[in-house]
């Protein structure tokens, strides 16, 4: 039987690893972070409004700035009608004239949640605004979110600059091999 000398099992060990690393951080692309009250139950003409928000900036174009209108009818037991239209827009505090609207898509599993993303290209203030329409009649709510870049590093990144440190650590069990194999019996 032929006896594989050990560096080459090493090497293929580090490559196995390396390969498990990057496939299992290909899927990772999760959530950027827990959405956060920006109104919570305000009574307005004859609705119950609460706006969410989860306002990341992207440079990449993507729409990763998403906000959540929760719309109730403010009598109790009454159903929200299905007529009920959300319209969001969002703005740059400095430059009210970038407005940027988009309709709210229902939430099938719950039809009084509403949700809009917008592509956020930068970090700052932004004015965000909800105007609902529906046989309830119309009611406006206003208010200001910070917009963000999400902190954490992309998945593939975590891989790259853990690449270093993985390359030191073959150098050094590269070293440990010969240094055993040199080593007089």
């Amino acid at each position: 039987m032929v006896e594989i000398p050990a560096y080459k099992i090493v090497i293929r060990d580090l490559v196995l690893t390396v390969s498990a690393v990057l496939v299992s951080c290909a899927p990772l692309f999760a959530h950027n972070g827990p959405p956060f009250p920006v109104i919570t139950d305000r009574m307005v003409g004859n609705y119950v409004i609460s706006l969410w928000a989860d306002p990341d900036a992207s440079d990449d174009g993507d729409k990763d700035g998403r906000f959540w209108v929760v719309v109730n009818p403010a009598a109790k037991g009454a159903a929200l009608p299905a007529d009920t239209v959300v319209q969001l827009a969002i703005w740059p505090v400095e430059r009210r004239d970038a407005i940027r609207m988009e309709t709210a898509e229902a939430d099938e599993r719950e039809p009084a949640r509403r949700l809009a993303a917008f592509a956020i290209d930068h970090e700052g203030k932004y004015g965000v605004k909800a105007t609902i329409a529906g046989s309830l009649g119309p009611a406006d709510i206003e208010s200001v979110v910070d917009a963000e870049y999400d902190a954490r590093p992309r998945p593939f990144l975590i891989a790259i600059f853990a690449l270093p440190f993985m390359l030191i650590g073959f150098v050094y069990l590269k070293l440990l091999l010969r240094r055993r194999a040199h080593k007089p019996a």
